[in-house]
């Protein structure tokens, strides 16, 4: 592994576990012998600052852009400057967040590095499975809006079937509160040690719950086999600022002169959301799906990747 792969790597990784610790600083800090170490961290409090990830807790030092913007339309209030902030980050950094700060994206690169036979997914085929996120994100919007509605009519059947689904509908079944936020409640009320006592009452648990653990599970599973597999076909987060990050004035570009072109492609075998890097324009990628990671930069042995800024 050359000098310049294992420092972008690195750093890389260390961006990600500081940002994976500060997000999750409020749940840390309920570990004995390792909370006290890390307090000086909550007096970088990003509560009141949404940021574009897909991680919710309650006991997240951050706030996910899109939740606020789900629970703003479902209370009536339009949510002007969290929509106005994501854009402006989508503009200028593209999709960066899902590759340096997003901890769920951080447990996908995980999963990615365990042992495993990596599933390879045909291009015509990704690129159709890549549009489902758009159509979860037009379903959370559609799901909102009719609560919203509901709420200003007091249709309240309609209200009360919908229930706190209908405030945040993908938060409610999002893979990532479930494992940062339902899982780590349960563990820290003690609920799975009171229902170990009687191992049979997990399965009288609701139906909300027993769909949110699927969905998590399909999700660790998928992203075993394939990297990144829930940011590129499923997460709206994801969909919301590709519509942005196509022209951002941050991205790739590659060096003609020394890329060893269709010979070497290992820039594409090390891309997580399989972009056909060769394909795109050399100026600067316009791939909406590309996350910044730098992963094809930390990759290409001719340094025929670079940074663009604008």
């Amino acid at each position: 592994m050359r000098k310049g792969e294992i420092a972008i790597k690195a750093s890389r990784y260390i961006v990600q576990i500081f940002f994976f610790v500060l997000f999750n600083i409020y749940l840390f800090e309920l570990i004995p012998h390792i909370g006290g170490y890390l307090s000086i961290l909550k007096q970088i409090d990003l509560r009141n600052f949404p940021l574009p990830i897909d991680f919710d807790s309650q006991y997240a030092n951050v706030a996910n852009a899109f939740t606020v913007m789900q629970l703003m339309i479902a209370t009536l209030w339009f949510p002007a400057l969290t929509i106005g902030l994501t854009i402006l980050i989508s503009i200028i950094f593209g999709r960066a967040a899902c590759g340096w700060l997003c901890p769920f994206g951080f447990v996908q690169d995980l999963l990615r590095a365990l042992p495993a036979k990596k599933v390879k997914v045909s291009q015509p085929v990704n690129r159709a499975l890549a549009e489902i996120k758009y159509y979860v994100l037009l379903f959370t919007i559609v799901i909102v809006s009719l609560f919203a509605l509901a709420e200003i009519y007091d249709i309240k059947d309609l209200s009360k079937a919908l229930g706190d689904f209908g405030k945040a509908p993908y938060t409610t079944l999002s893979p990532s509160s479930t494992l940062f936020g339902l899982i780590p409640v349960m563990i820290v009320e003690r609920k799975f040690i009171e229902l170990g006592d009687h191992i049979w009452e997990l399965f009288t648990l609701n139906r909300l719950f027993w769909l949110r653990i699927s969905i998590l599970v399909f999700a660790i599973i998928i992203s075993i086999y394939i990297p990144r597999a829930w940011c590129r076909w499923f997460c709206p987060i994801g969909a919301f600022q590709a519509i942005f990050s196509k022209y951002s004035l941050l991205g790739i570009g590659r060096k003609p002169a020394r890329c060893l072109g269709e010979k070497c492609r290992l820039c594409e075998k090390a891309c997580p959301m399989a972009i056909r890097i060769l394909e795109e324009p050399w100026q600067k990628i316009r791939n909406r799906e590309c996350i910044n990671c730098l992963l094809c930069k930390a990759t290409c042995p001719e340094g025929a990747i670079k940074i663009v800024f604008p």
